[in-house]
């Protein structure tokens, strides 16, 4: 049966009986919820048919409110025992945040006694997630969970601090690069609920290569959380020098479409920072071996502070033009600012401008083949 004729169906039908003095939900939600339960035992449910679901059925009120009194009562209604939680976090990802406004999908007259307010909804939305996190996210739902608790979620919660031990764990795990996901809802809860956490500007050291092989629109959101933590005119030189030293490295290895981002985001280090200036105009080092810098160190051991930017120098003379432009801040007077709206330039748009300057003429190439020079008969081929 279709969803929206399942939804059509039930509009038919009484959601709530009232007995003996108490309310009670009718078979046609419980039924809902037992069949949803029976399908996630046995399926693995589709990103998609999710939000489908969501959106024409679990987003209306006292739907809203019956699927989180349903998964209170039973916890482990949507586990699947292939995929484990999967089914779950989908569904509690795809549902709307508490404080959205919500209508009713069906209509009763016990509707007055029923609590479908948003203070109601907030209680049982931050119940489920406080449970279920700490009954372990599966790893191919791990970037989508984390980044709607630090970038929603947390925001609904009345006592958002109980997460802190949780994030703090994640970002910790040594065999995992997704704790850099959590750092946002750690520097949530240090400048809203004073949370401690001393190991902040560490372990955004130490996760901070991973950004490499993010997608484009995860590096965006990001580096935009980066650039705030490292504007701040009390983080110290060395910590500064250190992520100033990291980020240049990343650029050297970065792919066309991040490196834009990179260089926007070391461009206001450069303005912010009297360090990474004396750094980017130090003189350039002979060869690698003679960098003091050691990567692998500690942030408070690397020598950072000793070293040049040279990387940036190197940058300038990178393939595509477009990039070479966004190291120009070098040598001009600038303004901060960060576009959080920032598309950066695909691999296809790269391509695209640079065919349309037309190719080079061979005497032009950096690199040439004497055979080719001598011997111009090529060129009827």
């Amino acid at each position: 049966m279709k969803i929206r004729s399942l939804k059509d169906e039930m509009r038919n039908s009484e959601p709530l009986r009232y007995a003996s003095g108490k309310l009670y939900i009718t078979d046609v939600i419980t039924d809902l919820l037992q069949a949803l339960s029976t399908f996630c035992s046995t399926e693995r449910i589709p990103e998609k048919f999710a939000e489908v679901l969501v959106t024409n059925i679990f987003r209306f009120a006292e739907m809203y409110n019956a699927i989180f009194c349903w998964l209170e009562l039973k916890p482990t209604a949507l586990d699947n025992a292939k995929y484990q939680t999967e089914n779950l976090w989908r569904f509690l990802v795809a549902l709307p945040l508490p404080k959205e406004h919500l209508y009713p999908l069906l209509e009763s007259e016990f509707y007055s006694k029923f609590d479908m307010s948003e203070k109601r909804r907030v209680i049982l939305y931050e119940k489920a997630w406080l449970k279920h996190l700490y009954r372990g996210i599966p790893q191919n739902m791990v970037v989508p969970v984390l980044r709607k608790l630090t970038n929603e979620s947390m925001d609904c919660f009345t006592n958002s601090d109980l997460v802190g031990d949780f994030l703090t764990t994640f970002i910790e795990k040594s065999d995992t690069n997704y704790g850099i996901f959590a750092l946002k809802g750690i520097a949530k809860l240090m400048f809203e609920k004073n949370f401690s956490y001393p190991n902040f500007y560490e372990s955004l050291y130490v996760k901070l290569p991973a950004i490499i092989t993010f997608p484009s629109f995860e590096a965006i959101e990001f580096l935009a959380d980066f650039d705030m933590y490292m504007s701040s005119s009390h983080v110290p030189a060395y910590i500064v020098a250190a992520f100033a030293k990291r980020v240049s490295r990343i650029c050297i290895v970065a792919h066309a479409e991040l490196l834009e981002l990179l260089l926007q985001t070391l461009r206001n280090m450069f303005i912010n920072h009297q360090v990474v200036k004396q750094m980017l105009h130090r003189e350039e080092i002979e060869n690698l071996e003679k960098d003091p810098f050691i990567e692998e160190a500690h942030f408070k051991e690397c020598h950072a502070m000793e070293s040049s930017l040279w990387e940036v120098a190197a940058i300038f003379r990178h393939w595509s033009q477009d990039v070479t432009k966004r190291v120009e801040f070098t040598e001009s007077k600038l303004k901060v600012t960060f576009n959080p709206d920032l598309r950066p330039t695909t691999s296809e748009e790269i391509f695209q401008h640079s065919f349309a300057k037309g190719a080079k003429k061979l005497e032009n190439c950096a690199v040439q083949d004497p055979r080719l020079i001598k011997d111009k008969n090529w060129l009827s081929l």
